[in-house]
């Protein structure tokens, strides 16, 4: 009788210990399918993206590459080949707002906002007016540039507004030009390859100049794509510049209004 109950006793361990390993067995299959099947979703992304920059050329990649500032290309520039069967038709203006959210919000604060945004010219264009007509927006500067294809072009801002764009550079020495500035600023548009709508790729560099200390720094280095068109529109953020305008910002906008051929 003892016998039997033992033995009653160990088959139902038995059933229990296999019950248990199943359990177990189960759990560890479910997790391992699951990371797997994650980790199949995460290749999966990832060869999407690499299909995706796999169209462009190596050449292409490179010139992106190299053209993106970084920590230790900020504020220089590599030249381009310039193309003198193409001329580049550019319009910049300088203008600043009481309204610091206008164009490029700040609700998140100012160090976490962008400084950068790119928009249709003709919104751009209705945008400002609308500013101008409400008195929260004045144009500091307006004109336009036409250079050569890959040429870097001076568009600086004048402590006298109604100086032309780079008027003094041929006829004033270096130090004294600088004395008549606010900005200085240059531009050059590239030729790209990339597939399907006109891009172009646009190389801008800008110093803020401080006449009483007699230096210049540069606060603004970026490289972007623009079609004609369009309008790159960026906020003034640095330490420096915010503390000159104030309650207010100031912006540069780029506009790309054509690309020709020279007749």
């Amino acid at each position: 009788m003892l016998t039997k109950k033992v033995a009653a006793i160990g088959v139902v361990a038995i059933i229990i210990i296999a019950g248990t390993v199943w359990g177990i067995s189960s759990l560890l299959k479910s997790r391992y399918l699951s990371a797997s099947s994650g980790d199949s979703m995460g290749t999966m992304g990832l060869t999407s993206k690499s299909d995706k920059s796999n169209k462009l050329s190596k050449e292409e990649k490179a010139e992106i590459e190299e053209s993106c500032p970084n920590q230790e290309t900020f504020g220089e520039h590599k030249g381009t080949i310039v193309n003198n069967k193409l001329k580049v038709k550019l319009e910049v203006t300088y203008f600043n707002t009481s309204d610091v959210n206008a164009f490029i919000s700040e609700r998140d604060g100012l160090s976490r906002s962008p400084s950068f945004v790119r928009a249709p010219t003709t919104e751009f264009t209705a945008r400002l007016e609308k500013l101008e007509d409400q008195g929260l927006a004045s144009i500091r500067k307006q004109g336009e540039s036409t250079s050569a294809m890959g040429e870097m072009a001076e568009v600086s801002l004048e402590r006298n507004p109604s100086d032309s764009f780079a008027a003094h550079a041929a006829s004033v020495s270096g130090r004294e030009y600088m004395r008549t500035l606010d900005r200085q600023t240059r531009v050059s548009v590239a030729e790209t390859k990339m597939p399907g709508e006109a891009h172009y790729l646009v190389s801008l560099i800008s110093y803020l100049v401080d006449v009483e200390k007699g230096q210049k720094s540069v606060d603004l280095d970026s490289t972007f794509f623009l079609c004609t068109g369009q309008t790159a529109i960026f906020k003034l953020a640095s330490n420096k510049e915010i503390a000159r305008s104030g309650t207010g910002r100031n912006y540069v906008a780029i506009t790309m209004h054509s690309i020709d051929k020279v007749q």
